[in-house]
């Protein structure tokens, strides 16, 4: 799995950003799971929509859906090009 592309939805008032990340393929538990490896990750399983948050400081905020082809990422300091290559870096590791 990797990220294809992100668009900005949203330029905010406060300097922070929100983009729509897409991947590869759906997201799923495992990937989910891994992304504890960038900071404090919430994962709600048992939701009819399984829904996972992943907060790093005050850095970002990653927030979706299992099963989903995109994200919202909520960026608040930071380059964009370099938290996506993380991203795709943890994501190799499934």
């Amino acid at each position: 799995m990797k990220i294809n592309g992100s668009r900005m939805l949203e330029d905010c008032l406060d300097g922070s950003f929100i983009f729509e990340l897409s991947y590869s393929e759906p997201v799923t538990e495992e990937a989910i799971l891994i992304l504890n490896t960038l900071g404090e990750l919430e994962y709600f399983s048992s939701f009819p929509k399984p829904f996972y948050r992943l907060v790093q400081n005050d850095n970002f905020q990653l927030k979706g859906v299992e099963g989903e082809t995109t994200s919202r990422l909520f960026l608040f300091k930071g380059s964009l090009k370099h938290l996506i290559d993380e991203l795709n870096t943890v994501f190799k590791l499934l």
